[in-house]
């Protein structure tokens, strides 16, 4: 209606936020009341008009911590339309074992590579992982065939009790 004011309320879905109000009317023919930045606001209308809200995806974080040895490949940052996928990369002699932190958003918290999964039961946000690798153990046997003995010695790597014949895992 001409020369009446409208309320107008911009409001962004899940991982986008209000930017602006875009005018394009002849000769001032409306204004707003609480300046274009606001996504409330009051429209004053004096002539034909045409308005758009603009909105824009918001940038989230993904921090990854790592416990034990090893790496770890992701985007440090991500929108509502992105998959991040983790990539876990153990060191010799280490091997990957699981995920912590926000693992509802994980694709699978027990897969070396996963992706971060965003759908309408889990609203975005910045999300927090600690990739945890778990020292390889192996078998180790050992034992004295004959007359005689051996000296096996310790070190800081390898947990063996000091015995002739033993079966242990390392």
């Amino acid at each position: 209606k001409h020369f009446s004011t409208y309320d107008l309320v911009a409001t962004p879905q899940n991982g986008y936020r209000f930017d602006r109000w875009d005018i394009n009317s002849s000769e001032q023919a409306a204004s707003l009341l609480n300046g274009l930045e606001n996504g409330t606001n009051k429209l004053s209308v004096s002539g034909p008009l045409s308005i758009s809200a603009n909105f824009s995806k918001i940038n989230y974080s993904l921090n990854v911590e790592i416990l034990g040895e090893g790496n770890v490949s992701f985007d440090h940052t991500f929108t509502v339309i992105d998959s991040p996928l983790l990539n876990a990369y153990e060191d010799a002699g280490w091997d990957f074992s699981h995920w912590t932190g926000d693992i509802s958003y994980l694709e699978d918290n027990s897969s070396y590579q996963t992706s971060v999964i965003l759908n309408s039961d889990l609203p975005p946000k910045d999300l927090s992982y600690t990739a945890h690798f778990v020292r390889e153990v192996y078998p180790f046997y050992a034992r004295v065939i004959g007359e005689g003995s051996f000296d096996f010695y310790r070190n800081d790597n390898l947990e063996i009790p000091q015995s002739s014949n033993f079966n242990t895992s390392v």
